[in-house]
């Protein structure tokens, strides 16, 4: 697809272009996933508790739940692409700043400041593969995106185990693999000029029923993230109890993001996908299975338990971004991506504060359980629900 852009010139989305948004899109998980196995470390040598030492990796997504929809708004208004280059510099900075800090309050505050960089990071990267890629080029774009999440958690796992074996801050100096990414942001992303209904191409707008599906789907992305971070938040801590190293820890996490990459490309070389209710009715089950596994007391079950939490990650992920992404117009992308990123986020952040007492109160095995039980029966609802609303629309013209 070719644009036109605000000096009048023509804009095509080259390799580049596509490169710096799938790679802007690895650094979503990076609020977590690079500091998670130095959290003991946190603890230990900042001298604090487990629950402030936690939300250091809590405490970006819960403020990108709730800077999600402001950034969306933002990027409407002045553009996308604006908002994706401010977003990385400010990520580079915040998330840097966390190697120079000395006391658990200082490095709060710089994860805030991440949380801000990861919101707009977020909505702006997915808001722009919905306006830049249409039909079964968006849905290879989403899958790959999807692939390129994963991959960033399996590498920065990874990292992050072996930064976090030579000192507790260290791992945040992974956070410097965004200036290339920045890089090529400047030199390949646009806003391009969009469709207002006075010229010769029409305007869009939400297809009748679309918000019903796209409620449906944010509820998904939310139940997905909440599962995903019980992963993240305690299953370092299970390892832990095990005799297991942060490096062979950091290695376990990466399974997950392993097995998300190979799903998500399997998805994106697929010429008909089923309807998204069955997609992440599949994801569900998975996740449902994977939950119960962590409640094993075998190391070899827990690993395994791991890997299928990233293939029902690999199916839903893609399976949301892209119906997401068909369902809403160019216009509003900004804010659609917004509240994906939002919900997401909330997912992540409220898993801590509600599996946190759950765990302390019924123990581990009890508590995995009752989440595989609920997934479950959440996976039926949403087949449900898409079943009754019937087949979603693409946007249409005003």
């Amino acid at each position: 697809m070719q644009f036109t852009i605000a000096d009048g010139k023509q804009f095509k989305p080259s390799g580049l272009t596509k490169l710096a948004l799938l790679m802007a899109s690895m650094m979503v998980l990076m609020g977590s996933a690079a500091v998670s196995p130095a959290l003991h470390g946190i603890e230990v040598e900042l001298g604090t508790s487990k629950f402030l030492a936690s939300m250091v990796i809590s405490l970006p997504s819960l403020v990108v739940a709730v800077f999600g929809f402001p950034m969306g708004y933002l990027a409407d208004r002045v553009g996308l692409a604006k908002v994706l280059i401010a977003s990385l510099v400010l990520f580079i900075v915040a998330g840097v700043s966390g190697y120079f800090c000395s006391d658990i309050y200082t490095l709060l505050a710089t994860r805030v400041f991440l949380g801000v960089g990861i919101a707009g990071i977020s909505t702006a990267a997915t808001g722009l593969m919905g306006i830049y890629y249409d039909g079964d080029e968006r849905r290879r774009v989403m899958a790959v995106q999807s692939a390129f999440m994963g991959f960033g958690g399996v590498v920065l796992e990874i990292i992050g185990g072996l930064m976090a074996d030579v000192s507790w801050n260290v791992p945040f100096l992974v956070y410097i693999i965004a200036v290339p990414i920045l890089v090529a942001g400047l030199i390949a992303v646009r806003d391009v000029i969009l469709p207002t209904g006075n010229g010769a191409a029409p305007a869009q707008r939400f297809a009748e029923g679309s918000k019903a599906h796209m409620a449906v789907l944010y509820a998904s992305i939310f139940m997905l993230m909440f599962l995903m971070f019980i992963v993240t938040a305690n299953v370092s801590d299970i390892l832990t109890s095990m005799d297991v190293s942060m490096t062979v820890c950091g290695f376990i996490l990466a399974l997950m993001g392993l097995t998300q990459v190979f799903t998500s490309l399997a998805y994106s070389r697929v010429r008909r996908i089923p309807k998204y209710q069955y997609m992440l009715l599949a994801a569900f089950l998975l996740q449902a299975v994977a939950i119960t596994m962590f409640a094993s007391d075998s190391l070899a079950v827990l690993t395994v338990g791991v890997g299928i939490m990233g293939v029902g990650l690999g199916l839903g992920m893609p399976t949301i971004t892209n119906n997401l992404s068909m369902m809403s117009p160019p216009a509003a992308q900004g804010k659609t991506m917004g509240i994906y990123s939002c919900l997401m986020n909330l997912g992540t952040s409220l898993s801590t504060v509600i599996m946190g007492p759950v765990i302390v109160a019924i123990g581990y095995t009890s508590s995995f359980q009752l989440s595989a039980v609920v997934v479950l029966l959440f996976g039926i609802a949403v087949l449900v629900a898409g079943r009754f609303l019937g087949q979603p629309e693409p946007a249409t013209e005003a």
